[in-house]
């Protein structure tokens, strides 16, 4: 069950969601309340509404570092296929886990 509650999204906190996914199909007619939204569910919705409002979306890149984090436009480069790409952000969401990128680029004066 720890696994269920760490993997779950809560009713209010993702307001990306339309009604057609499952989130909201969840929340038609309810009240708030904690649905279980399985956290691979939640990124095949994420994924499947960028590509639909026609973003692109790279998987399987290599020697992502990020750059300009503390500035109004942070930076994340990477590799794909041998070829270089940097991609301009307004902001950067590191949620790559305790040993990914993100958290050695954030500096220490602004870490929480």
């Amino acid at each position: 069950m720890d696994d269920l509650r760490r993997s779950r999204f809560q009713l209010g906190s993702v307001e990306a969601f339309d009604d057609q996914n499952e989130l909201g199909r969840a929340r038609r007619g309810h009240r708030r309340r904690r649905v279980l939204y399985r956290e691979l569910r939640g990124c095949v919705d994420l994924v499947k509404a960028r590509l639909e409002a026609g973003g692109e979306i790279h998987f399987k890149v290599e020697g992502v570092s990020l750059s300009d984090i503390d500035t109004a436009a942070p930076k994340i480069h990477f590799r794909k296929s041998g070829t270089g790409h940097d991609l301009g952000c307004d902001f950067v969401a590191g949620c790559d886990g305790f040993h990914g990128v993100s958290r050695p680029s954030i500096p220490s004066r602004v870490q929480a």
